[in-house]
């Protein structure tokens, strides 16, 4: 885990270079917009690398909607998660012929699942989803849900890794052999395998 937080940095450097080489010929829209893309990015990319606030972007821990005043203010950082996760899997699409469900999960253990926003999205099967993404609103159907925001890239930290532990386990202990737990993040290979472990 580590320089996710660079992909926001780079961002506002990009939007800052092009606000300062601009600025005789832009519009104030435009740069006001740029700004704006700018001071957006550098606070989420302070935010994620010191770990602070996993929360700021608004998502809720129980219905995994996004607070549509901060979605609004932060449009920017939005814009670039979805565009950045989509394109990822397009990419994965293209590369391996078609999607496979069953690429975007694994089963750890009897009925306790490890995947990505795909599997959350796609499988309408599950009986709890425990969702660790943060910049991602809730893609599930599944009845019980709870999500403990975390930033891309970054660990959960031990009081998350508590709170993931007391939501799942009162399921495992009572689960049928048909039932399905999902731990997802984005892309099924950081946030969500750490808290699995």
């Amino acid at each position: 885990m580590g320089g996710v937080w660079l992909r926001n940095a780079s961002v506002a450097a990009i939007a800052l270079y092009l606000s300062w080489r601009g600025w005789k010929h832009l519009s104030t829209w435009q740069l006001v917009t740029l700004l704006w893309i700018a001071a957006v990015h550098t606070t989420t990319a302070f935010l994620n690398a010191t770990r602070l606030c996993p929360g700021f972007p608004g998502k809720s821990r129980t219905s995994g909607s996004l607070n549509l005043f901060r979605t609004v203010l932060l449009w920017p950082f939005f814009l670039f998660q979805w565009g950045y996760v989509s394109t990822a899997f397009l990419i994965h699409l293209l590369l391996a012929g078609g999607w496979n469900p069953a690429e975007s999960c694994a089963e750890v253990s009897s009925g306790l699942f490890v995947g990505d926003i795909m599997a959350s999205a796609f499988d309408n099967e599950w009986d709890v989803v425990l969702d660790v993404t943060n910049e991602i609103p809730r893609l599930s159907s599944s009845q019980d849900y709870h999500c403990i925001p975390t930033w891309d890239g970054t660990a959960p930290t031990v009081k998350q890794l508590d709170e993931a532990c007391d939501y799942i386990q009162p399921f495992l202990k009572k689960k049928n052999k048909s039932g399905r737990i999902l731990i997802h993040c984005a892309h099924g290979k950081g946030r969500s395998v750490t808290v699995m472990t």
